[in-house]
């Protein structure tokens, strides 16, 4: 039982996906800081979605940058004047094509498939009901968003629907962050706490 809660702890904090400050590239000689708690984050969707990019492309777009050493501007213009095909681009830039896929499905399938066990474990962290946590997920606030705005209200001694309001409202993790001027070491961590206590020791 040990050994299954501390492989679901290490999964849960590597889907938050926590990479602190990362600088890419941009078309310009300015460098475009693709920084925060996802590689694909709001900032980044934003910019290439005025381009006309879905967002799926542009994630795939940034899982495929970890394997290369291109930029996300060179690997989605490269992808839209080539058939809008992910095998094509994945060959031109050294990739396996499978790379593009096989995370994201395994990533997906462990939320869905341990969402009871993380929604428990939020309750107690939140002290909160296990019923008031369902509520987010149920208003389209994603597990992994959730993660993150807990530990932020718990560093800043908020209300997590305070945060989850302001998300709801366009603000990212990132922003809420920024504001309360909570540093990212922190968050992360206050993420290696929440693991100990609540999915290691016992869900």
């Amino acid at each position: 039982m040990k050994a299954k809660l501390f492989a679901l702890s290490l999964v849960v904090l590597s889907l938050v996906g926590f990479q602190g400050h990362s600088t890419e590239a941009a078309p310009s000689p300015s460098k475009e800081k693709t920084h925060c708690f996802s590689r694909c984050n709001d900032t980044v969707i934003k910019k290439y979605s005025k381009e006309g990019f879905s967002k799926s492309e542009i994630c795939k777009a940034v899982r495929l940058k970890k394997y290369s050493k291109s930029t996300v501007h060179e690997i989605l213009t490269y992808y839209e004047k080539n058939e809008k095909s992910w095998k094509k681009t994945a060959n031109h830039f050294g990739v396996d094509v499978k790379k593009l896929h096989k995370k994201g499905n395994k990533h997906t399938k462990f939320w869905k498939d341990h969402q009871e066990e993380i929604l428990q474990s939020l309750a107690q962290y939140n002290n909160q009901s296990v019923e008031e946590i369902q509520g987010y997920v149920n208003d389209q606030i994603s597990l992994k968003d959730l993660v993150i705005l807990s530990t932020i209200s718990k560093l800043s001694q908020t209300n997590v629907k305070d945060h989850i309001q302001s998300l709801k409202d366009g603000k990212t993790v990132c922003d809420i962050a920024d504001q309360l001027k909570i540093d990212r070491k922190e968050i992360k961590q206050e993420l290696h706490s929440l693991k100990q206590k609540y999915f290691f020791n016992g869900l």
